[in-house]
């Protein structure tokens, strides 16, 4: 008696001619996963730059609020800082691209407690406030003022 066996030789190759759905599903997750991290970055990416515009913007209105009571002698200065008009107000940007039109609200206030008992020494805190994305943005800063000008070693000497 003869025996055949029937022997079908199949190759590795021949078996797997394709994908399976285990392996593309596996490989669409890690493609979602590589993206939304990207995506993500981008975004925290453009967040940074708006916030970053902004703070710029609120330091050059700060910077001007400065320089206005800087070029005022003391006398008109002290009058000025009687008057509404002079110690808050608002200035609107809309050339910041991308970051739509912002308010930039400002104040000055004088510093009583810093302020001497003959009135010639007067603290004034300008403060620059914005809104933005996370909630309100902010920044200050403060100078002294004298009325007889910046005092040296050797001004108050004599």
């Amino acid at each position: 008696m003869i025996r055949h066996s029937r022997t079908t030789t199949t190759t590795r190759s021949s078996r797997r001619q394709g994908m399976t759905l285990l392996e593309v599903v596996l490989a669409m997750f890690i493609l979602v996963m590589v993206f939304g991290a990207a995506l993500s970055s981008v975004m925290q990416v453009g967040a940074t730059v708006a916030t970053a515009k902004n703070r710029t913007r609120a330091v050059a209105v700060l910077n001007q609020r400065m320089e206005e009571m800087r070029a005022m002698t003391f006398t008109n200065l002290g009058k000025n800082l009687a008057s509404a008009g002079f110690t808050s107000g608002t200035e609107t940007n809309a050339a910041l691209a991308g970051t739509g039109a912002r308010v930039f609200r400002w104040t000055r206030t004088v510093d009583t407690a810093a302020a001497d008992a003959s009135s010639a020494l007067v603290k004034v805190v300008v403060t620059v406030s914005w809104e933005q994305v996370n909630g309100v943005g902010s920044i200050s800063a403060y100078s002294y003022f004298a009325k007889d000008g910046v005092l040296t070693a050797e001004s108050a000497a004599s």
